[in-house]
C-alpha cells in the first residue's frame, strides 16, 4: 500500500443511496489491486459507513484527512427527471459496487424467514440521515399497522430494515424472492438482489422529488421492477394512505 490518500468528494454521505452509490462508486475508477488509502471531508461516520469499511477493510483503509490527498470526484447524475429512460448514473457503477460488496460478504446470517418482506418505513425520520432535516416524515405509510397485518396474510414478513447490520441487509436482498417497500434508502440494497426477486416499490404517481433511482438501479443490473401507485398522498412529503386490498392483488398477479 502507498502512502497516497484519495478523498472521496462529499456528496451526501448521511443518506445511504447517496453514499453507497454517487461516493463508494467513485471507486470504479481507481486501481484497486493493491490496498489505497481513503478518507473523507466529514468524519462524523455513520453506522453504516463504520460496517461498510469494515466489510471492505481487505482494500481500502480508513485515515484522516489531509491537505495533501487526491480528490476523487463523487458519481454525478445525469439528469433527475422522473420518467427519463435515460440512466440516472453511469450504469456501470451499479454492477462494479455489487460485485465489490457481494465478493466480501459471508452468509453468515440465516435468512430463511426472509424470501418474502415488506421493509417497514414508519420509523424512518428517527434515522441517522434525517436528524438533521428535522425528522420529517417522508414517503411513509400512514396505515402501514394495518398494512402489514393485510401483507402477513399474504406470507409477507415485515420489518425495520434499521435493525440490521450492512452485511445482514446484503444478505437479505441475496436471498429474497420478493421486496416490497415503500420508496426509501433501503432499495439501495437492490443491488445485491438475486435475478430472480420481485421488487415491488411503493410510491405516489406524482412524487414531490426525484424517486427513479431503483427503476434505473434495476434496469442496469436487469431485476425486476414494479411499482404501486394506488396510493393517496396525504401531504406535500408523499406521505400515503395505501389501498390494502388492491396492493395484495398487484404483488399476487404476477
Amino acid at each position: 500500500m502507498s502512502d497516497k490518500i484519495y478523498k472521496i468528494e462529499e456528496a451526501g454521505a448521511q443518506w445511504i443511496y447517496h453514499y453507497m452509490i454517487l461516493m463508494l462508486g467513485a471507486l470504479k475508477d481507481v486501481d484497486l489491486s493493491n490496498k489505497i488509502n481513503v478518507c473523507f471531508d466529514n468524519e462524523n461516520y455513520t453506522s453504516y459507513q463504520k460496517e461498510s469499511f469494515e466489510i471492505l477493510s481487505d482494500i481500502i483503509n480508513i485515515v484522516p484527512k489531509t491537505d495533501t490527498c487526491e480528490l476523487l470526484p463523487s458519481i454525478k447524475p445525469l439528469h433527475n427527471n422522473n420518467g427519463s429512460t435515460n440512466p440516472f448514473v453511469d450504469p456501470s457503477v451499479h454492477p462494479f459496487l455489487r460485485e465489490l460488496f457481494l465478493s466480501r460478504i459471508e452468509n453468515d446470517f440465516d435468512t430463511t424467514e426472509y424470501d418474502k418482506i415488506y421493509i417497514r418505513r414508519s420509523r424512518s425520520h428517527f434515522c441517522e440521515g434525517n436528524v438533521g432535516d428535522g425528522n420529517a416524515r417522508r414517503r411513509q405509510i400512514v396505515n402501514e399497522n394495518e398494512l402489514v397485518e393485510s401483507l402477513e396474510k399474504i406470507g409477507i414478513k415485515s420489518i425495520f430494515f434499521e435493525d440490521y447490520t450492512v452485511s445482514e441487509k446484503i444478505q437479505i436482498f441475496k436471498n429474497a424472492s420478493l421486496v416490497v417497500s415503500p420508496q426509501s434508502g433501503g432499495l439501495v440494497f437492490t443491488l445485491f438482489a438475486n435475478k430472480d426477486v420481485d421488487i415491488v416499490e411503493i410510491c405516489p404517481p406524482n412524487p414531490h422529488q426525484f424517486c427513479d433511482q431503483y427503476v434505473d438501479m434495476c434496469r442496469a443490473l436487469n431485476i425486476s421492477f414494479r411499482r404501486f401507485i394506488d396510493v393517496q398522498k396525504v401531504d406535500g412529503f408523499d406521505n400515503m394512505l395505501v389501498n390494502l386490498s388492491n396492493l395484495n392483488n398487484f404483488i399476487l398477479k404476477k
